[in-house]
This record gives structure tokens, C-alpha cells and sequence, in this order.
């Protein structure tokens, strides 16, 4: 069954046909925002893009049934920096940086500290990534997350 091709699915294929060297990181943390925009508006969210730093947060997402809103990062990979410590934020990331359209996850930082705060380069230097997360903790991340794991593949691709 072909899938309608709409304005945002070209800007996506437009986008993963282009050397990721000739796309700046702008135009990339962009277009994760919709495409997990995309997602939460689904889910029952409503998102908004921050212009302006907001302690960190690239976006917020409120559920329409709550008053919760929460203050979303965007990362390539699962990352700890204690620059986010009391920040109220959440991480969103891809469970593997080498497949950045697929397993999305939304997840309090404090719950990643909980997670990998053990780690060596987070207890001496207060920052930690990994490109995708260790399989003995992915179970434990994807419980923590907000959404299930969500994938960018909106149509067929050939």
C-alpha cells in the first residue's frame, strides 16, 4: 500500500539523502523536534518549539487532559552532563545514535541519573554518552521513558 507523500516526509527524505556533514545541526535538532512532535501530537500533547534557551530545554510538551508540562532536550545519544542537574528536564534521544530514525525515547534526566549515574566519567567529570545504550539497560530505560519507543518511519521507503 503506497502512502501519500506529504511536505514533511520530502523534507525528511530530502534530508537523509544529503551528506550529514553538509546539514548543520540546527536544521537536524529541527527536524527531530517535528518528527517527535509529530508523535506526541498523536499521543495527546501539545508541543512548542523554545526559541530562546529555557535551562536547557529545546521544547515543551503538555498533556491535554494535565497540567504537566514537560521540558524536553534533544540528543543524538544518551547523555548525562550535570549542567541539567535541577533543571526539571526530560532527555529525548534514539536508543542507538547509528539509527537515528528508529527506538526515540523521552526520559527524566533524573531517572537517567538513576540509570547511569555510576558511571566513571560522570562521577569524575560530571559528563557521560555512549552512542546507544547498553543492552542490559535498555528494558530499564524504555520503562522509564514517557512514550513507548517511537520510529520515524512515516511511509514505504525504497
Amino acid at each position: 500500500m503506497d502512502k501519500e507523500i506529504t511536505p514533511i516526509s520530502r523534507l525528511w527524505l530530502r534530508s537523509k539523502k544529503k551528506n550529514k556533514n553538509m546539514v548543520g545541526d540546527n536544521y537536524i535538532e529541527r527536524l527531530n523536534y517535528v518528527r517527535l512532535s509529530y508523535y506526541l501530537i498523536n499521543c495527546g500533547y501539545f508541543t512548542q518549539w523554545l526559541s530562546i534557551d529555557d535551562n536547557g530545554a529545546d521544547f515543551t510538551a503538555i498533556k491535554y487532559d494535565s497540567s504537566t508540562i514537560y521540558k524536553i532536550q534533544l540528543k543524538s545519544r544518551v547523555t548525562l552532563n550535570s549542567k541539567y542537574e535541577d533543571k526539571d528536564l526530560c532527555i529525548a534521544f534514539p536508543l542507538n545514535s547509528k539509527k537515528p530514525e528508529k527506538d526515540w525515547v523521552i526520559v527524566k534526566y533524573t531517572d537517567l541519573k538513576e540509570i547511569f549515574g555510576n558511571q566513571k566519567s560522570y562521577v569524575e567529570k560530571g559528563s557521560w554518552s555512549t552512542p546507544s545504550v547498553p543492552k542490559k539497560y535498555r528494558q530499564q530505560v524504555i520503562a522509564a521513558s514517557l512514550i513507548a519507543p517511537v520510529s520515524f518511519n512515516w511511509f514505504n521507503e525504497q
